[in-house]
């Protein structure tokens, strides 16, 4: 036993020594946009989320003009997928985009066709798009 105890109290000497620290970038922010001049808008508002965000979302700012933002701080270098809800999610996955004009545009992925974002190491501000279309333009 005295080999056990030799080598408990090596790992036990290890797991007090300070880990070297993880080089990781730095959050960054990330400003999602959606045109809903097309569509009637959700007298609970718009939200961002699905996919990586969560069910519940996260609540727009409507703009002024139907144009509504959000601004998150993510984790860089991660492919994040969402789309835009239509209201808020009454603890259920109703009221999201379709998915069909996402997949026709080509910036819909996977079994629920998600939008997707590529986050690198540097902020961004993502072109306005109509909801439930790829462009500025309706499906």
């Amino acid at each position: 036993m005295d080999w056990l105890e030799g080598a408990l109290n090596a790992l036990n000497a290890l797991n007090d020594q300070p880990e070297e620290p993880i080089s990781e970038s730095e959050n960054v922010f990330v400003t999602f946009q959606v045109d809903m001049n097309y569509i009637e808008t959700n007298a609970e508002g718009v939200y961002l989320a699905g996919g990586d965000l969560g069910q519940a979302g996260y609540l727009m700012t409507d703009n002024g003009n139907d144009v509504w933002s959000v601004t998150l701080e993510l984790v860089p270098n991660f492919r994040y997928s969402f789309k835009f809800r239509n209201q808020p999610s009454y603890g259920t996955w109703d009221g999201f985009e379709s998915g069909e004009g996402l997949a026709a545009g080509d910036c819909g992925t996977g079994e629920w066709s998600d939008r997707f974002i590529d986050v690198g190491d540097s902020d961004i501000v993502l072109n306005i798009v109509a909801y439930g279309s790829c462009t500025s333009q309706p499906y």
